[in-house]
């Protein structure tokens, strides 16, 4: 597999906030461009955007994640098809008093998230822990693949996604903070 990366960039500063909340705006976007990520460990692909990392790699029914940016803040992954968080899976973590807090999410509107058991559905994240040094954050999670119902995005191996990649400001120990402009962007990879 051969994933392709590119940025998306936003035109309005409104529209920016689209992604992980606070936005009433619609936002306009590019199809990302092609590039190849980086291989990081055994098994792990790679995709950067907006100076979050997200490393991931198919094991058995899940998907391993490794989420990382140099704030203290939240930092996000979402998937999706359309570039929008509406429709799109979102995965919000931080870590506060040296405890992982990691948030299975769904964008139920167009520029809004939930969490999806505020929502009435059931996480698929299992085995959160996280670190934070040197003004960085570092998240480790696993998804379920194939997941179903109203509140998920089916992730299966071999197909095209594209990834929302985003992070808040330092000390935002939360999964709802305003991330601002060029704190997010998209990069479209094949699972």
């Amino acid at each position: 597999m051969k994933a392709r990366t590119g940025l998306i960039v936003w035109g309005i500063a409104g529209i920016l906030a689209s992604l992980l909340g606070g936005c009433t705006a619609k936002a306009a976007a590019s199809p990302p461009g092609p590039a190849a990520p980086a291989v990081v460990d055994p098994g792990y692909r790679q995709a950067s955007a907006v100076g979050v990392t997200f490393e991931w790699k198919v094991d058995g029914g899940s998907l391993d994640c490794v989420l990382r940016s140099a704030t203290t803040g939240w930092v996000g992954v979402g998937f999706g098809t359309s570039g929008q968080m509406k429709g799109s899976e979102i995965i919000i973590g931080y870590v506060a008093n040296g405890q992982a807090e990691v948030v299975d999410s769904f964008g139920d509107q167009l520029n809004h998230h939930a969490a999806v058991t505020d929502l009435g559905g059931e996480s698929i994240v299992s085995n959160a822990s996280g670190t934070q040094e040197n003004g960085a954050t570092e998240l480790h999670f696993s998804v379920q693949l194939n997941a179903t119902g109203k509140f998920h995005v089916p992730l299966v191996p071999g197909q095209d996604y594209i990834l929302l990649l985003a992070h808040g400001p330092s000390g935002a120990d939360d999964d709802v903070t305003y991330h601002g402009p060029g704190n997010r962007g998209t990069v479209k990879i094949t699972l």
